[in-house]
C-alpha cells in the first residue's frame, strides 16, 4: 500500500512538474510572440530615404569589360555607392537591433587554394542580439583582405559596395591580388537601424548644427555689433530672417534678422560654429531615446573560416598588369571603371585599380610643380596635402594658419603654393571667423588667369556631412561649372578632386559626422563629376577602405604619402 502511494505520489509530482515546464515555455513563447506584435514598420516622414535616389540592383553577370588587372577576366557589374534604403522595424530594444558580435560570414567559393585574381565571395549574415537572423537590409556592412606577416603587408577593400540582398544577407566581392595568407575582415558600421535614424534626423531636423552670425558695422565712430542665430535653413521658422544665399557659389544660408534697427542683413561680418550638444531638437524630438543604436561603435564580424590561401606561383602577375596600366591623369573611363574593382596597399605602397602611380621623391617634387602655381582648396583632409607639399618643396608651412588663407613661394624653383578653406559650413566651433577671410572655391577659380602654368587640388566633404544632400550637391556643382570655365579659357591647367575618407565617429559627434553621410555625398560627387571629363578624381575612400590601420578622418601614414604621390603624379604625368 505504502509502495503504490509512494508511485502516485511519484507520478503526481512528475506531472506537476510538466505542467510547469509547459507553462514557463508558453509564458516565453507568448512573450517572444508579444514582443515581436510590436515590431511595426517605422513612421517614414515623407521624402525620408536612407538609402541614395539611384539604387542598383544585385550584381550583375559579367560584362564585356576586361578587368583592369586580371584581363583574362571580365568585369562584373557589382554597384559602387549604390544601396536600397534602409526601411526596418520599429525596435524594442537595442536587442533587436543587428548585433556586430553575432552577425557572421561565410566564404561561398571556400576552396584549399587560390590563385592571384581569382574572385573570393563572402556571404554575411545580420542577426539581432538575440541571435535571430534579420529578415530586412539596410545595414552598413565594411570588408576587406589583408595580410600581415613581418615585413610584408597587404590589404584591400571588396570590389563595389557590399551587397545588401534585402532579406538580412549580403554578398561582398574580393579580387585576390598577393599571395600568401590572406585574412578578411568584415565589419558592422551602423546597423540598419541607426541608419534610419541617422538619416531621419538629417532630413527632417535641419540645421543639425547650430550656428551664429555677427552683424557688426561702425556709426559715429562706435561698434554696433549683434549676434544672432544662423543655418543652412531658416532659423526655427522666424518671420524676421536674412537670406544670405549665393546660388552662384552654391551657398543656401540664413540668419535671423537682428534686433537693432541699426542693422541690416548687409551688416553680415561673421560667423561661428556652436558645440554639437547645442542641438536641443534632438533631443526634444526623442532621438536620445535611440542613441544606444546611433552610437554604436563599429564591431567586427566572426566568420570561419576567416582567411584563404593563395598560391605564390601567380605573385607576380598583378606586379606586371599594373606597370602596363597607363598613366594616373591619362587613363580613360575613370568612373566607368572605378566601380567594380578595388585597389590595394603593398607593403605601404597604394595601387589605384586604374592607372599607375610614380613615388617621388624631395628633388622630382621640386622638379615636378617647379614654374607652377598649385592651388588647394577645401577642408583640413587636403590642408595636410597642403603642408606635405610645402614640406618637400622645402619651405615652412605657417604655424596656425588652419584656414586660410594662406600662400607659400620657394624662389628657387619658383613655386607658388595656396590653400584656402571652402567656406561656410566650417564646424571650428567657438571661434568667430571672418566674412572678409573666407573664400568660396567658385570665385577662386574664376580669379585664375589664362596664361598661368596652373594645378588645382579641391577636396570638400567633412564639413558637408550633416547639410542635406541637395545643399551639398549644388555646392559641388557650382564648383564643378567654375572648373570647367577655367579648363576652357585655361586648356593646360589640371583640376582634381579629392573625395572623401572612412572615419571614425565618436560621442554626440556621430549624429552630425558618420560614415553614412560621407558615403552619401560621396556618391553625390562621383556622380555629378562623371559630366566633367576633363576634371581628374583621386579616390581616397577606396584608400581608406584599404588600409590596416583604424579609420580616422585624417588617416594616417602611408595614406598621405601616397595621396601627394597620385597628385603629383596627375599634375607631372609626362615625368613617368
Amino acid at each position: 500500500m505504502a509502495s503504490s502511494t509512494g508511485y502516485t505520489l511519484v507520478l503526481f509530482v512528475l506531472l506537476f512538474a510538466n505542467i510547469i515546464i509547459i507553462n514557463l515555455w508558453w509564458n516565453q513563447d507568448v512573450l517572444y510572440m508579444k514582443r515581436f506584435a510590436t515590431v511595426q514598420p517605422l513612421p517614414i516622414p515623407k521624402g525620408v530615404t536612407s538609402g541614395n535616389l539611384y539604387n542598383a540592383s544585385p550584381a550583375e553577370p559579367e560584362t564585356s569589360h576586361s578587368h583592369p588587372l586580371c584581363p583574362n577576366r571580365k568585369l562584373r557589374n557589382i554597384p559602387h555607392f549604390s544601396y536600397p534604403p534602409a526601411t526596418p522595424r520599429q525596435w524594442a530594444t537595442h536587442m533587436d537591433t543587428t548585433s556586430g558580435t553575432l552577425s557572421r560570414f561565410t566564404i561561398v567559393n571556400d576552396k584549399e587554394s587560390y590563385s592571384v585574381c581569382d574572385q573570393l565571395e563572402l556571404l554575411i549574415e545580420a542577426r539581432n542580439g538575440y541571435d535571430e537572423p534579420k529578415t530586412y537590409g539596410g545595414d552598413f556592412f565594411s570588408a576587406k583582405i589583408f595580410t600581415q606577416n613581418g615585413s610584408f603587408i597587404a590589404g584591400s577593400g571588396t570590389d563595389g559596395e557590399v551587397l545588401d540582398l534585402g532579406n538580412g544577407n549580403y554578398s561582398a566581392f574580393f579580387t585576390l591580388k598577393w599571395a600568401g595568407t590572406v585574412r578578411i575582415n568584415v565589419t558592422l558600421i551602423v546597423p540598419s537601424e541607426a541608419v534610419f535614424e541617422q538619416q531621419n534626423l538629417k532630413e527632417t531636423l535641419q540645421p543639425l548644427v547650430n550656428y551664429l552670425g555677427k552683424f557688426s558695422k561702425k556709426i559715429d565712430g562706435k561698434d554696433v555689433t549683434e549676434e544672432v542665430r544662423c543655418g543652412n535653413v531658416p532659423v526655427y521658422r522666424l518671420t524676421s530672417i536674412c537670406n544670405l544665399s549665393n546660388p552662384y557659389v552654391g551657398l543656401t544660408w540664413y540668419c535671423q534678422k537682428p534686433n537693432s534697427s541699426l542693422l541690416s542683413c548687409a551688416d553680415w561680418t561673421e560667423v561661428t560654429s556652436l558645440p554639437y550638444d547645442t542641438n536641443k531638437m534632438i533631443e526634444d524630438q526623442a532621438y536620445s531615446r535611440r542613441s544606444s543604436v546611433v552610437h554604436r561603435p563599429a564591431a567586427p564580424i566572426v566568420g570561419l573560416p576567416n582567411h584563404v590561401t593563395v598560391n605564390s606561383e601567380s605573385d607576380d602577375f598583378i606586379n606586371e598588369q599594373v606597370d602596363r596600366l597607363p598613366v594616373c591623369g591619362q587613363q580613360h573611363a575613370r568612373f566607368q571603371v572605378i566601380p567594380w574593382v578595388a585597389g590595394f596597399y603593398r607593403n605601404k605602397r597604394w595601387f589605384p585599380p586604374t592607372c599607375k602611380v610614380k613615388l617621388f621623391t624631395g628633388k622630382e617634387c621640386k622638379k615636378c610643380l617647379a614654374n607652377k602655381n598649385i592651388y588647394i582648396y577645401g577642408d583640413s583632409t587636403i590642408r595636410q596635402a597642403y603642408s606635405q607639399l610645402v614640406k618637400l618643396s622645402g619651405a615652412k608651412y605657417p604655424a596656425g594658419q588652419f584656414i586660410g588663407p594662406v600662400d607659400t613661394y620657394v624662389a628657387e624653383h619658383n613655386i607658388h603654393l595656396h590653400y584656402s578653406f571652402h567656406n561656410i559650413p566650417i564646424l571650428h566651433k567657438n571661434f568667430w571667423h571672418k566674412l572678409s577671410i573666407l573664400r568660396f572655391v567658385t570665385n577662386e577659380l574664376d580669379a585664375i588667369g589664362s596664361n598661368e602654368t596652373v594645378v588645382v587640388v579641391i577636396s570638400l566633404w567633412a564639413h558637408f556631412q550633416a547639410v542635406t544632400r541637395p545643399l551639398y550637391e549644388q555646392r559641388i556643382k557650382s564648383i564643378a561649372d567654375a572648373a570647367r570655365r577655367l579648363l576652357n579659357r585655361n586648356p593646360t591647367a589640371v583640376v582634381m578632386f579629392k573625395g572623401g575618407n572612412t572615419q571614425n565617429p565618436y560621442g554626440s559627434r556621430v549624429q552630425y559626422a558618420n560614415d553614412h553621410y560621407a558615403r552619401d555625398n560621396e556618391e553625390a560627387l562621383r556622380r555629378i563629376l562623371k559630366s566633367y571629363p576633363k576634371i581628374q578624381f583621386i579616390d581616397a575612400w577606396d584608400m581608406s577602405r584599404g588600409q590596416l590601420a583604424p579609420a580616422d578622418t585624417h588617416p594616417p601614414e602611408p595614406h598621405l604619402s601616397n595621396l601627394i604621390d597620385q597628385i603629383l603624379t596627375i599634375a607631372c604625368p609626362r615625368s613617368i
